[in-house]
């Protein structure tokens, strides 16, 4: 799993937005929570490891925290942030 390239990163209150370089135009917006998931993945982290990271972070369920983060990480792919 890596990051597609040549999005840019903006923070604009509690969000977060990812630009294409090429167009400029908005490819993707994200909460604290799914910018550390983005986050993870940039820095080579598999999805065991980002779920044992926000798992160690946060009070909840394991079960629910791994089906939020396949969730999110499918949500980045179908929008072109992630390249499987």
């Amino acid at each position: 799993m890596t990051i597609k390239e040549n999005l840019l990163e903006r923070k604009i209150g509690e969000r977060y937005f990812l630009n294409s370089s090429d167009s400029g135009s908005c490819v993707y917006i994200m909460n604290e929570t799914t910018y550390k998931i983005y986050s993870l993945i940039k820095d080579g982290k598999d999805i065991p490891e980002i779920i044992d990271r926000l798992f160690d972070e946060f009070d909840v369920d394991k079960i629910e925290l791994e089906a939020d983060v396949n969730a999110c990480i499918k949500d980045m792919i179908n929008a072109g942030v992630i390249i499987q």
